[in-house]
């Protein structure tokens, strides 16, 4: 090995990382600042027809796409594109006849909130054009289906420009039209995701025109083993549907039996951390996108220790963060409202640490799509199993410390399957020696600075110092971590 190659396969891996996550950051980023300012303007009934739109449009849209912009990432540019150039006109056909029955299914659920097109006050408005009902969310629907495709084909196609340019303007509009919809009280919901559906359309002309131009540049790669690639996609297109249930199931269940206070309570609660399962997804994907150009036989294991590397070095951090500055992350980031919602959040971030490592990726790069979806149906039954008697035993905390047990006993599953298909130990999977010392470090030092902090300061000032230092030991961290890879991935002789 030399250490040209090696230090260029570090800044690949690295590069495509940031590259994945910056593309997802500022919609992300949008959507959690909407997600604060409404937190403190809409009342508890508006603020939860808000969510069931977007949840409903997550779980159903998840079902149209079919694991397509997961699937995508498992090959090299000229395999995904010979893949789209084999597609028939009845294939195309089929998707979008498949596409528009699921955004058929989504407007119906949608109809009753779209009837209710809530204004600020709390008012019930009716909207007099019944066919909006069904034609908004639909179109909105197809439009978002659309866009998060030929997203997928563009991040194999390495489109950085259009990528990141065009979700830095599309954030920047839907934070725009969120705060006109608070501003203008009159303004009823359905006007708020008609402006939208025009933003979004305009973001998927953009995507299909750079999608039309990268295709035709894209060389084509003789596609073998067909029927691998065909089972990996249906074993992929049942994943992302498990898992999107799953992340959402408690949520739906909840807000059909608590009432709209409860449910909002236990919904912030439950929030995911800002951008851990974006930074995961990215690093993630980078690393299958690193595995289709790298054929060495050590590179499995490789991958996957710097992954883990470098998620630690944001997710430790991270997670004795929002352990120890929780009451002021909650009460500043939604509103004294929310505070029974601690107990909560500590049960719901005691997962963190699991989000140092990518589980799935060898697996799915190995195509035991039946590996990863077993290991995801034993996820939720253990979790819905567990939800009932801890709920009886903690309350609403129960419920969420019953999903944390199930992701746990769900990640040492794969890992012993990733054991097999490497034919490595479980040990040799992780940097096991690695994360012991970050942990330990980690947790003297923000313990200690969390009780070094002056009593009298506002808690304003407490939760901005405590995010300054995360984000100033995260970079150290990092910087630590990059050169202490190039040293070992670079020399393999040099322990790690």
């Amino acid at each position: 090995m030399t250490q040209e190659g090696s230090s260029k396969r570090n800044y690949t891996f690295i590069g495509n990382s940031i590259f994945l996550f910056l593309t997802r950051f500022f919609p992300t980023l949008a959507t959690l600042v909407v997600m604060i300012y409404f937190s403190h303007y809409l009342s508890f009934d508006l603020y939860g027809a808000y969510n069931k739109f977007w949840v409903a449009l997550y779980l159903i849209s998840t079902i149209a796409a079919l694991g397509i912009q997961n699937f995508l990432v498992t090959y090299s540019p000229s395999v995904v594109a010979s893949l789209i150039k084999t597609l028939t006109t009845r294939h195309k056909l089929y998707l979008f006849l498949w596409i528009c029955l699921m955004g058929l299914t989504f407007a119906i659920v949608q109809n009753q909130a779209m009837i209710a097109s809530l204004p600020l006050k709390d008012a019930v408005k009716s909207v007099s054009n019944e066919t909006a009902l069904i034609t908004l969310p639909f179109s909105f629907f197809v439009v978002y289906v659309f866009s998060i495709m030929i997203e997928s084909v563009l991040m194999v196609f390495k489109n950085r420009a259009v990528l990141i340019w065009v979700n830095v303007f599309y954030s920047i509009g839907f934070c725009w039209l969120h705060y006109l919809f608070v501003q203008q009280e009159t303004t009823s919901m359905d006007t708020l995701f008609l402006y939208l559906l025009l933003l979004a359309t305009g973001k998927l002309i953009v995507y299909y025109i750079a999608y039309y131009l990268d295709l035709k540049k894209q060389p084509i790669s003789p596609v073998t083993n067909v029927q691998r690639i065909r089972n990996l996609w249906a074993h992929m297109a049942f994943y992302d549907v498990s898992q999107m249930v799953f992340r959402w199931v408690d949520k739906f269940v909840l807000s059909m039996v608590l009432s709209a206070g409860l449910f909002a309570v236990y919904f912030n609660g439950s929030v995911d951390i800002p951008f851990l399962p974006l930074l995961l997804g990215a690093v993630g994907s980078s690393g299958l996108m690193q595995l289709a150009y790298d054929n060495r036989e050590e590179a499995p294991l490789q991958i996957q220790n710097k992954t883990g590397r470098i998620l630690s070095c944001v997710v430790f951090p991270a997670f004795f963060f929002f352990m120890l500055f929780r009451y002021e992350f909650i009460e500043l980031t939604f509103s004294v409202q929310y505070l029974e919602a601690v107990p909560i959040f500590l049960m719901s971030i005691m997962v963190l640490p699991l989000r140092a490592y990518k589980f799935t990726t060898i697996l799915q790069h190995k195509h035991q799509g039946r590996i990863i979806n077993t290991g995801a149906v034993l996820d939720m039954a253990i979790a819905l199993g567990l939800a009932y008697p801890l709920y009886k035993k903690m309350g609403l905390p129960g419920i969420a410390l019953s999903f944390v047990i199930s992701t746990y006993i769900q990640s040492a599953y794969y890992l012993y399957h990733t054991s097999k298909a490497l034919k490595v130990s479980v040990v040799k999977l992780m940097p096991l020696l690695n994360w012991l010392v970050k942990l330990i470090v980690f947790g003297i030092v923000f313990i200690g600075f969390r009780y070094l902090l002056p009593g009298s300061i506002s808690k304003e000032i407490t939760l901005i110092s405590g995010i300054a230092f995360t984000i100033v030991v995260m970079l150290i961290a990092f910087l630590i971590e990059l050169k202490a890879m190039k040293r070992i991935y670079v020399h393999p002789q040099t322990k790690v």
